[in-house]
């Protein structure tokens, strides 16, 4: 009889360990997903907040707009326009799902962290997120290069053109407001553009995010420039398409230019 009493609470105790165990990996795998949802986020922010401020980067996820990052990224200037950003997983990935037998292994041999750091790179990598190690997964970006590299946006916009084009492919850096953002409606009759409440990337010139941009009035003064930053009309600009907006400052009612994307 005693025998079997120790047979069963050793029964009941692996039991128990097991479902600890489970439970454990469940908030672990929840953790991880919420980690990828902010490199898809953080990720496209950063790389256009930088070809938006001629290789700048925002001195915090903060003023990148981020305000409800999760504890499993961390974010670090290294000087005007170098970063430095970790991701921390619980998991190790390579580009598919780990099944149960991936996570007692993980479980098994996670015993310590691994960091990987990425050699510099010019634009954030967006592939931790189905590629990464157990542990902190870190690359440094050295967005300058969106200042140096032809072809590049912000090269594109401070090279000197000629023709009917160079207006459109003059230095921005002029005004005070600038930003991405998607058009809910264009009412000529008004002059009036409307803009989504969504997918808006709008900062100042000192990198602080912009409040949402409900809606702008365009003038004959008003410069559009197409896709291919040749002059235009309102006519570049639709319904449901991504432009570049730049404002004198926060308050102008009007938008100074507009590309098309």
């Amino acid at each position: 009889m005693k025998k079997y009493y120790i047979g069963f609470i050793v029964l009941m105790a692996i039991t128990l360990a097991s479902l600890g165990y489970a439970l454990g990996q469940a908030g672990a795998a929840k953790a991880d997903k919420a980690t990828d949802q902010a490199v898809e986020q953080i990720g496209t922010k950063l790389d256009e907040y930088s070809a938006n401020h001629g290789g700048s980067i925002p001195q915090s996820l903060d003023a990148l707009g981020v305000k409800d990052a999760p504890k499993t990224v961390s974010y670090q200037t290294m000087g005007a326009s170098k970063y430095k950003i970790c991701f921390d997983y619980h998991s190790a990935s390579s580009g598919f799902d780990a099944g149960w037998a991936s996570l007692l292994t993980g479980g098994i041999t996670g015993g310590s962290q691994q960091t990987t750091v990425s050699p510099n790179g010019s634009y954030f990598d967006s592939s931790v997120e189905t590629s990464h190690k157990k542990g902190n997964n870190c690359q440094t970006v050295s967005s300058s290069y969106l200042n140096t590299n032809p072809g590049s946006y912000a090269s594109l916009q401070s090279s000197a053109a000629t023709g009917a084009s160079s207006v459109c492919l003059g230095d921005t850096s002029g005004y005070q407001v600038s930003g991405s953002l998607t058009v809910a409606s264009v009412d000529q009759a008004t002059s009036k553009i409307t803009f989504s409440p969504d997918n808006q990337y709008v900062f100042d010139s000192t990198g602080n995010a912009v409040a949402p941009i409900a809606s702008k009035n365009y003038t004959a003064t008003t410069l559009f420039c197409d896709q291919s930053y040749n002059k235009s009309t309102i006519a570049a600009v639709q319904p449901g398409s991504t432009v570049q907006i730049y404002l004198d400052s926060a308050a102008d009612n009007s938008v100074a230019r507009v590309d098309a994307f």
